[in-house]
């Protein structure tokens, strides 16, 4: 009966020991000096150890009181953790001297909940702790962020139990040996095996009697345990941001003309949580992008803290742009779409008129104005005018926007009529008036002249006859003479 017991309690001992399965997970969190928990911290900005960003804590008063944080296992990973179940530790320092020459430092503690069987009322079970300059091949620049671990290299960290005063040499045990052991007996009760106790906190804190004048600072605690969870705490002046400002909305200028290159792009005001925002903008006369993005042929800004750019001096072309958001974290936005605007500050080549001829006559009322096309860099259309008069201090008949290089006369009245033709591009460049030409319009048929006395062939008379004309006097004289002849034959 004795035997069965004793075996009962083996596997009972046994089950507790083992930790039970769990799912891995990874938690990282962010400790600012006003988490709970903490006793005289200070965060420093824009000093951090090389595995976590932005910042730091230090003691917020280095006349004391010592600075402490505690941090329970359900906070980095949900639920309670054995000591079993460590499989390593580390941490970050930087302080102003070797510790062969100034020891203080950040030390690690692990408080264990009070075990059963445990004698006083004392809040915890065992302390363990681990000091910075204790650890085995060590290698700790001032003023350099140094790394202390459980992991056989650099900087490994010896633990040993302090429950009752006892605070650590040269020769303790390192982590893996440390846990395979038991906590001292003492006034407490007996000893149980370290692996078996569930933690109640890790600490990290300074010497009550180093804390004067202490500025050492502390960065990155990570706890990994056996069943591949990981947790750290990354230690900050303020919660970073890393939410992205929202992306900037585009708004002037888009699928446009513009006849200067002396304007601006304008966009809407992006929002976000921590400012100030600001903006990069870029452009290219290449409109190749991916997944929404330029990418060849860039003209990229600096830093613009207004929501516009002022352009001056572009070349003309077709220009594509976008621009995207930055917060004071350095959280850009994604950018914007891609708009487009072209460049046109060349006029159009002055119209060529064709037909009808300079100076000729029609002798119909419904006919064509021609003249040659004008090429652009942009779409052209054409402004006609008519006048009786060559300075056309009147226009007697205009079209404007004519995308063809023709237009139709219906109905036009007889007369003598000045025509010209200007071209516009899309982007507002106007070209000078073409030369001016004149067009008379006769459809009245001829009156024929004929003599019928020979007097009126004298005095240059003859010269008045269409038909016949004659070249001289006397070839019209001949003709009433000719013509009288006729008449006596008859």
């Amino acid at each position: 009966m004795k035997r069965f017991l004793s075996l009962f309690i083996a596997i009972a001992v046994l089950a507790f020991v083992a930790s039970p399965a769990f799912a891995a997970n990874t938690t990282n969190l962010i400790y600012t000096p006003t988490t709970a928990g903490l006793v005289n911290v200070a965060g420093i900005s824009s000093d951090s150890s090389p595995d976590y960003s932005s910042g730091s804590f230090t003691p917020a008063n280095t006349t004391g009181p010592k600075s402490e944080i505690y941090i329970s296992p359900s906070v980095l990973f949900g639920r309670d953790v054995l000591l079993s179940e460590i499989k390593n530790m580390s941490y970050w320092t930087k302080t102003g001297f070797l510790h062969s020459v100034d020891p203080r430092d950040w030390y690690l503690n692990i408080y264990t909940k009070p075990y059963a069987g445990q004698l006083g009322g004392s809040w915890y079970g065992t302390r363990i702790g681990a000091e910075p300059y204790f650890s085995e091949n060590i290698n700790d620049p001032a003023n350099t962020w140094n790394k202390w671990t459980t992991d056989t290299t650099n900087n490994q960290l010896r633990f040993f139990e302090s429950t009752y005063g006892y605070y650590g040499s040269y020769t303790d045990s390192h982590w893996s040996s440390f846990v395979a052991g038991n906590s001292l007996p003492g006034v407490r009760g007996p000893g149980v095996a370290y692996g078996s106790q569930p933690i109640l906190y890790f600490y990290l804190g300074t010497g009550s009697a180093w804390a004067n004048g202490f500025t050492g600072q502390l960065d990155g605690l990570r706890v990994e345990l056996n069943d591949g969870s990981i947790a750290t705490v990354n230690f900050e002046l303020l919660i970073p941001d890393t939410t992205a400002p929202t992306v900037p909305t585009n708004g002037l200028p888009n699928a446009s003309f513009l006849n200067t290159n002396v304007f601006d792009f304008t966009w809407d005001v992006s929002t976000d949580d921590v400012g100030p925002i600001t903006y990069e903008f870029q452009s290219s006369l290449n409109s190749t992008e991916v997944d929404g993005v330029l990418t060849t042929g860039l003209w990229k800004s600096g830093t613009l803290s207004t929501p516009m750019i002022h352009s001056t001096g572009a070349p003309d072309g077709r220009w594509y742009w976008q621009v995207r958001a930055k917060d004071g974290a350095d959280n850009y936005s994604d950018w914007s779409q891609i708009w487009s605007v072209t460049l046109d500050t060349i006029a159009p080549a002055i119209p060529t008129l064709v037909s009808p001829l300079n100076n000729s006559t029609v002798n119909v009322h419904d006919f064509m104005f021609d003249w040659n096309d004008v090429s652009d860099a942009t779409a052209v259309t054409y402004d006609w005018q008519s006048s009786y008069s060559d300075t056309f201090a009147s226009v007697l008949a205009a079209h404007t926007g004519l995308t063809s290089s023709t237009v139709n006369s219906p109905g036009t009245p007889d007369g003598v009529y000045y025509w010209r033709v200007l071209a516009r591009d899309a982007a507002g460049n106007v070209s000078k008036w073409s030369t001016v030409w004149k067009v008379t319009v006769d459809t009245s048929a001829p009156v024929v002249l004929v003599p019928t006395d020979k007097n009126q062939c004298k005095d240059n008379g003859w010269k008045t006859f269409t038909n016949p004309e004659f070249k001289n006097q006397g070839q019209c004289v001949s003709y009433v003479v000719s013509n009288e002849n006729a008449g006596k034959r008859n």
